[in-house]
């Protein structure tokens, strides 16, 4: 019975967590990772002064790296999503006068125009940046949909100014939207998001996303190629962006896999207690069983007696059980993502299962008592 008990509540526990990670598994992250290789490029300040050299530089590079066979598009952006990275920003809203409670701390990217395209991010409303969205032009940004829902509830965004960085930022016109990404993990709540052009906001370092076909070890190669010709003494670091998200789920699936694990040793030695006691008892019993059927009783009373014995203990167990997962999983709320720690199919799932489990467990020693031999049974008394 307390093998049962603690069996239960063990994989309800494990039950909701694979759930939970099943759901974070379906969740749509607002990009692509899809065959999409990162580089990771820093460009020393002390070297690179002029944030012209910088512009110059990512432009060659991204030309290059087009070029290269394979690249289907090419883009930068400042903080890769998903990443341990951030950049917040506080913003201004022109005409708008907000307390320090209320004032927009967006997630800030740096992008150039092609990072939208090679992330597979959605354009909602407005437009994409452009090789034109330089100094020498009007300031732009784009935002992502939740900060256009929050900061302009009911209308469009579009030709409305914004600024980060401040009294000096410079005042720059919403001329589009994307769809939300991300950043700090599927299980987070989307954040207001501003993008900048590369080009009006230029900085160092930079995350060069490669959408590629083909063998991304080749692309490595070439790319160390392209960086080696505009400047031979940076190095570089590659990542794959499916496994920068599978990173980021890496916790829960860690605390996932430790739950199924401890569940599979609590079920298995639930079905070998269950298995020792009614074995022990059908030896108990061997010259009851061997009277019973010689005066006529059938294998199948004796199937039934022993198991239907077994039954009200396992019952009770899951009972006792089911209670302690109840417990039990109001601690795990911190780790679920998508299902309610009382969610009712996983405590009917397990509790079938683990009730297949002890029935079969019952079954092979009540098999073995309706095989005892009358005559061999009564000798024995």
């Amino acid at each position: 019975m307390a093998e049962v008990a603690g069996a239960l509540a063990l994989l309800v526990c494990t039950g909701l967590l694979v759930g939970s990670f099943l759901h974070l598994r379906g969740v749509d992250p607002g990009f692509d990772p899809r065959n999409t290789l990162v580089a990771e490029v820093s460009l020393p300040q002390k070297k690179y002064v002029d944030p012209a050299q910088v512009q110059t530089f990512y432009q060659r590079l991204t030309a290059s790296i087009e070029a290269l066979p394979g690249v289907v598009s090419t883009g930068g952006v400042s903080v890769l999503p998903e990443s341990d990275n951030f950049n917040q920003m506080m913003m201004d809203v022109e005409g708008r006068v907000f307390t320090h409670d209320e004032t927009p701390n967006p997630d800030q990217y740096e992008v150039t125009p092609g990072y939208f395209r090679a992330f597979s991010i959605p354009l909602r409303a407005g437009r994409l940046f452009e090789s034109g969205d330089d100094k020498e032009h009007a300031q732009v940004a784009i935002l992502n949909e939740t900060a256009a829902r929050n900061l302009w509830p009911g209308q469009s965004p579009l030709g409305h100014k914004v600024r980060t960085g401040g009294n000096d930022g410079p005042w720059r016109t919403v001329v589009g939207v994307v769809g939300d990404v991300y950043q700090y993990g599927l299980d987070s709540q989307k954040t207001l998001q501003i993008y900048l052009p590369h080009s009006q906001n230029r900085i160092s370092d930079m995350e060069m996303l490669v959408r590629f076909s083909g063998d991304p070890k080749s692309l490595r190669a070439g790319i160390r190629t392209s960086l080696a010709q505009l400047d031979p003494e940076l190095p570089v670091n590659f990542l794959l962006m499916d496994q920068v998200l599978a990173d980021s789920i890496a916790g829960r699936r860690f605390s996932m896999l430790v739950m199924a694990a401890f569940g599979a040793c609590a079920m298995l030695l639930a079905a070998i207690g269950i298995y020792g006691v009614i074995s022990y008892s059908v030896a108990q019993r061997t010259a009851e069983f061997g009277i019973r059927l010689a005066l006529g009783a059938q294998g199948r009373h004796i199937l039934g007696l022993v198991i239907g014995g077994g039954l009200g203990w396992i019952a009770l167990g899951l009972l006792l059980g089911l209670g302690s997962g109840f417990a039990l999983t109001r601690y795990l709320s911190s780790l679920l993502f998508g299902v309610s720690p009382r969610d009712p199919a996983t405590y009917l799932a397990s509790s079938f299962f683990l009730a297949a489990v002890a029935l079969v467990a019952s079954y092979v020693p009540a098999r073995r008592a309706t095989q005892v031999d009358p005559m061999v049974a009564l000798r024995s008394e």
